[in-house]
């Protein structure tokens, strides 16, 4: 899971004012920080072996890739670590020229509670905004719940990361929509063969109105996976109706955002 180490978790593109605000001129008026995003845990992969997938590098080295790909105009670069309600709205970004959040899942902020294997790894990376201000430590903004999970319902809507994390509620949270199965020895692998049930509207409503029971507010981040698994014709049906804040798949809908609309 740590090969998920960037998470690109917002991007705007450039359309006609009748479209701002990612499709909706009714999100305008929200904070970042009260929305729903959907994304896909592997799509950052460009292969399955980990050498395919290798970030054990500075981050001065990420920095790099984002430059080259002449993105570093349009991040976001916070002034602090904005809290819930300090998170610019929509219209504040578009207005301001910011097209794109970065995330990175690790930091220096909890390299002090790595395990010991984790502290004699050569491969570290580490978000560090004293070095890149606009790479922002993951879990300094938000929890997610654990992944690997074997059970289809997916009931577990309790923090897994970070650890020992105070006060959740002023945190954004992510939930981990992926099932794996479990094998011998503590080995877990992706469950491909229910990859159509898991990522169906039903399953994915399911665990989303849980934790937002639980938690008391909608999940910020729906992470799925196997997306390639269901092929040309989910490209079709999966799709955004922003008009009612709302996820489809195959005419079914999620409401995704995060406020009372």
């Amino acid at each position: 899971m740590n090969l998920l180490s960037i998470i690109l978790a917002f991007a705007f593109p450039i359309i006609a004012d009748d479209l701002a605000c990612n499709g909706d001129v009714r999100l305008c008026n929200r904070r970042y920080s009260n929305i729903s995003l959907v994304g896909s845990h592997n799509s950052a992969f460009v292969g399955i072996l980990p050498t395919n997938n290798h970030d054990g590098m500075a981050v001065e080295r990420f920095a790099e890739a984002v430059r080259d790909a002449n993105l570093d105009g349009i991040v976001y670069r916070p002034a602090g670590q904005p809290a819930l309600d300090e998170w610019p709205t929509l219209q504040e970004f578009l207005d301001s020229g910011v097209r794109l959040i970065v995330f990175m899942g690790k930091s220096d902020h909890f390299a002090a509670i790595q395990t010991i294997f984790e502290a004699y790894k050569t491969d570290k990376y580490y978000a560090d905004t004293t070095k890149v201000d606009y790479i922002l430590p993951q879990f300094l903004y938000q929890w997610q719940n654990a992944y690997g999970q074997t059970d289809s319902a997916f009931s577990n809507c309790s923090i897994d990361r970070p650890k020992r994390i105070q006060h959740p509620e002023t945190y954004m949270y992510m939930i981990n929509h992926f099932l794996d199965i479990q094998l011998p020895f503590g080995i877990v692998i992706p469950n491909q063969f229910e990859a159509s049930s898991t990522n169906s509207l039903e399953s994915i409503t399911k665990q989303a109105e849980a934790c937002g029971v639980q938690w008391g507010v909608k999940p910020n981040v729906i992470l799925l996976e196997q997306l390639f698994l269901m092929g040309f014709a989910l490209a079709l049906t999966l799709t955004f109706s922003l008009t009612t804040c709302q996820f489809s798949i195959n005419s079914g809908l999620l409401t995704l955002c995060n406020g009372v609309l």
